[in-house]
Formats: structure tokens, sequence, C-alpha cells
């Protein structure tokens, strides 16, 4: 079953690296992250080691020089976003800071960058309600 695909190990260990302070490193951890998501409809356990604040944390001005890095955590947090369950949404919508953050990087200088926020702020203003009114304004 797809759920059973990542143990919880694997996602400690690849949150490890998704931490860690080499960039290469770091967007090749958010690559799988993303891919897990895809593959399993958001296990549980991205969840409970904080995949939403993670992702966050990149989207900061500390990391705007990291382009890559940028683009993978807009993908996940699209992808949370877009897994199909709506605490998933929640989750990515209540986190302080993140929808300003999605919506600034639609103007970012890297198009690739500002693709992946287009798609982000797509998810959220697809759900409907606050969040959709605040994205598109």
């Amino acid at each position: 079953q797809a759920e059973h695909f990542a143990s919880d190990e694997v996602v400690r260990q690849t949150f490890r690296v998704a931490k860690c302070h080499i960039n290469g490193l770091r967007s090749r951890a958010f690559v799988v992250l993303r891919k897990l998501v895809d593959a399993e409809k958001l296990p549980v356990a991205l969840l409970e080691q904080g995949v939403v604040p993670l992702g966050a944390r990149y989207l900061g001005p500390a990391y705007h020089d990291d382009p890559v890095l940028q683009l993978q955590a807009l993908w996940l947090l699209g992808r949370v976003a877009s897994s199909g369950a709506s605490e998933h949404m929640r989750a990515v919508v209540d986190h302080p800071g993140v929808l300003e953050q999605i919506v600034r990087h639609v103007n970012s200088g890297d198009e690739y960058v500002s693709e992946q926020a287009v798609w982000a702020a797509g998810y959220i203003a697809a759900e409907g309600g606050p969040p959709r009114g605040w994205v598109i304004h």
C-alpha cells in the first residue's frame, strides 16, 4: 500500500537533510519530500515532522539568493495544499506568514520561482473561503 511506501525513519532522515546547510543536498531533500507527498497523498509522518514549517522556513528573505530551494519549497507547499484533504490545506494557510510569502514570490525575479508561487496560490484560491479572497487581493 502507498501509505507504507516511506518509513518514519526515511522521513526523519530526509527532514534532517532538508535542514542542513548544504544547498544542493537541501534542495534534493525537498524533491524527495515533494515526491513523497505525490506518491503517498501526504503521509501523516510528513505533517507530524513539520513539512509546512519546513517549507515556509525557506521562503523567507534569508534564502532569497537560493531560487532552487525556494522553488522546491513552493512546490512542496503547493503539493501539500492540493493533496486532497481540507486539513492539509488548513495546515498550509494557517501557518503564520505562508500566504504572504507565497504571494510575494509570485513577483519573484526568477521565472521558475514565480511559476511555482502561482501554482501554490492557485491551489489555495481554488479551495475557496477566506484564503481565496486573501490570495486574489
